[in-house]
């Protein structure tokens, strides 16, 4: 399946400061904040729009200013005569456009497109935009599929995360990153804004559980959190830390864990994030109705 990368509001552009060459695999600009954090896509284009070039990559040189964008594949986006890899000129147009191959992802979740799959009892889960309320399953590997509903008030399994609420220290978490970004303030663990440092620790999941988290977000007075994350093959969920001005909001957010074991829960927010999260739980819905 095609992987869902983040976008960044209305599609911000920047320009190169360097030339292009067919095969370079870092790409120098003038602002790395209009890109989301790696992974992610961007497009190269002219000033008319008549050229473009998209492009993936696995890393940033720094979370905002000038700097280079690292492990660039060129040319991943080709219809005919347009997309391919080709020379740019310093000042050409660079940011995180929507494109074709976001489009594909998306309705290959939505309208029914069918792609290979491993045979597993949970091939294929399909969740309702709340992340709980339905979940279709494909078992390919018994050839069946079921749909089932959630109850009203759903009832779930036990705390999977240790010390969410701060009690005293960050102890059960683990700062990465610079190791830096993190640190505990009157029962809450408070970001230092400058940098991009995820806080984690792991929980123990099986593959299709459906792993309901929730914490709060207060004190908050510039930038978001790009995605909360269960580091499972890529699949994630996000939100916006300050939803219509509003800036001590608690989150709730829902994923279906592709793999089982102890698998990494993080906190991942941007560099301008100035705030405090606490009450962070996770739980496994066991709750259904047939």
């Amino acid at each position: 399946m095609t992987t869902i990368y983040p976008g960044f509001p209305g599609s911000m552009q920047t320009t190169l400061t360097a030339p292009a060459l067919i095969g370079d695999g870092t790409l120098t600009v003038a602002e790395l904040n209009v890109f989301p954090a790696a992974p992610n896509i961007a497009t190269i284009s002219n000033i008319t729009g008549s050229l473009f070039e998209t492009v993936s990559y696995t890393g940033k040189s720094a979370a905002s200013g000038a700097g280079t964008l690292t492990g660039v594949t060129r040319g991943i986006e080709v219809s005919g005569t347009y997309g391919a890899a080709q020379a740019w000129a310093a000042g050409s147009y660079i940011g995180r456009n929507f494109s074709k191959r976001d489009m594909d992802a998306l309705q290959e979740r939505t309208i029914g497109k069918v792609w290979p799959v491993t045979d597993s009892t949970t091939a294929i889960q399909m969740l309702r935009a709340d992340g709980i309320t339905a979940l279709h399953t494909l078992d390919t590997t018994n050839g069946k599929t079921t749909l089932k509903t959630l109850t009203d008030s759903p009832t779930y399994g036990n705390e999977l995360v240790t010390n969410g609420g701060f009690t005293s220290d960050l102890s059960g978490w683990t700062v990465g990153g610079t190791g830096a970004g993190w640190a505990w303030n009157a029962g809450k663990a408070t970001h230092t804004a400058g940098n991009t440092d995820p806080i984690s620790q792991n929980i123990a999941v099986t593959s299709g559980d459906i792993v309901q988290i929730e914490l709060t977000v207060s004190g908050a007075s510039a930038g978001s959190f790009t995605a909360i994350d269960i580091t499972l093959a890529g699949v994630s969920a996000g939100f916006d830390a300050y939803p219509n001005g509003q800036y001590n909001v608690t989150h709730t957010v829902s994923i279906v864990a592709n793999a089982t074991g102890n698998l990494s829960l993080a906190i991942v927010p941007v560099s301008a994030f100035n705030g405090s999260i606490d009450g962070v739980t996770a739980k496994v819905v066991t709750a259904w109705v047939s």
